[in-house]
């Protein structure tokens, strides 16, 4: 597949900006200079080229409360110790790349929208320890012969 020159020119642009940070005020020039090693990593590693080391990207939805002794009912009722507990995960472990803590789907809006095709804790008769799960709903056919 041909990559046209004006979308490799944008995707350098975007890519130059990620690098850049244009308008993000650093706590530090430290986190300053991590922030950019991160990216490069991310965009060497994206380009098929050698990063540094392999990039650590975290995907998961109560990985980080799970670390922290934090129920999957309390990560998806309790924004405030979810949210708490990503932030401590990330500056523990500084990931190159961080996914939001809404991972854990936020238990009230699934109580809001009347939810059926979950189970989950609390509104979703789970117990507090268990985490969300799918309904798989099928209708039976007979078969006539």
């Amino acid at each position: 597949m041909e990559i046209s020159e004006k979308a490799l020119e944008k995707r350098k642009a975007l890519c130059d900006d990620w690098l850049r940070a244009v308008g993000v005020e650093f706590a530090s020039e430290e986190a300053k200079s991590n922030y950019k090693r991160r990216v490069q990593r991310l965009l060497d590693a994206i380009d098929l080229k050698k990063p540094d080391r392999i990039p650590l990207m975290p995907l998961g939805s109560f990985m980080q409360t799970d670390l922290y002794d934090v129920s999957p009912a309390e990560a998806m009722y309790d924004y405030e110790k979810l949210i708490a507990v990503h932030e401590k995960y990330i500056l523990e472990y500084e990931p190159d790349n961080y996914n939001s803590p809404a991972w854990a789907t936020p238990g009230k809006v699934l109580d809001i929208l009347g939810i059926n095709f979950y189970k989950y804790p609390r509104g979703g008769g789970l117990r507090e320890t268990s985490r969300y799960c799918t309904i798989r709903r099928t209708k039976a056919r007979t078969l006539k012969l």
